[in-house]
């Protein structure tokens, strides 16, 4: 595990709710991120999101398909609205 200051850093992963995504969303919340978990499926998004709020970090979860123009549209909205 690498140890590195995030702390005032915001991020975005998508594909957050698979393994290798979840582990990096949780990395990145460990070291003072602010995570924004992008998936497909709301139960494993929302999973994802409860580990890390149990390890104390912040992250939102932003279900979407990058996939999709108008839901990275809307992810990005979310991102906005509540980095201000």
């Amino acid at each position: 595990m690498i140890k590195t200051d995030l702390t005032g850093k915001v991020a975005l992963v998508s594909g957050g709710t698979g393994g290798i995504g979840s582990i990096i969303c949780e990395q990145l919340a460990v070291n003072g991120a602010t995570v924004y978990i992008s998936g497909r499926s709301v139960e494993k998004g929302e999973a994802v999101l409860a580990t890390i709020q149990e390890k104390g970090g912040k992250a939102y979860f932003v279900q979407g398909d990058i996939s999709v123009e108008e839901d990275c549209l809307r992810i990005f909205k979310q991102i906005e609205e509540n980095d201000k």
